[in-house]
């Protein structure tokens, strides 16, 4: 499960589910892939919050330096038991989304596109792929077309637009 702040009452939350399915809205309408990526617990050790937070703010620098629009986002398990502070970023190749998820030390990132959503292993080539659904998170609607937000300004935009 992964919710993605597309502003400040459009938050989508999206949900595996069996493959070949996608039920609710894509949010970009040029149907660029949407990557999900986390810095927090490397390698999957829990580390402190304040390493997390440290992790995280150096994550949002990079993406800063790299000009590509992104979201704040907050990954977890399906049930919600778990979550961590992420970031929805479009403009990144699946190879560029599993470079950034290894210089960040975690073993995968998301990467969901109108066709499917998949888990990409950042240190070897496998993925595993699944069918998504939207739906409204708490605190927001599903995503429809609206001006980006960018690594300036993250909560500026609704949804991702054309870069």
């Amino acid at each position: 499960m992964v919710d993605i702040r597309f502003g400040e009452r459009n938050v989508v939350r999206v949900l595996p589910c069996a493959t070949g399915v996608t039920e609710g809205p894509y949010p970009d309408q040029s149907g660029r892939t949407i990557h999900v990526i986390t810095a927090f617990n490397p390698r999957g050790r829990v580390v402190t919050p304040e390493d997390n937070a440290r992790a995280h703010a150096s994550l949002l620098a990079e993406l800063g330096r790299s000009r590509h629009t992104w979201w704040p986002a907050t990954g977890g398990s399906p049930c919600g038991t778990h979550t961590e502070e992420s970031v929805a970023v479009t403009g990144l190749t699946d190879a560029e989304a599993r470079a950034l998820g290894r210089r960040f030390g975690q073993d995968a990132v998301f990467a969901w596109s109108p066709e499917a959503w998949r888990l990409l292993a950042c240190f070897e080539e496998r993925s595993e792929a699944a069918g998504w659904r939207t739906t409204s998170a708490p605190g927001g609607n599903p995503a429809t077309g609206a001006s980006p937000a960018s690594a300036e300004n993250p909560a500026s935009g609704d949804s991702p637009a054309q870069r």
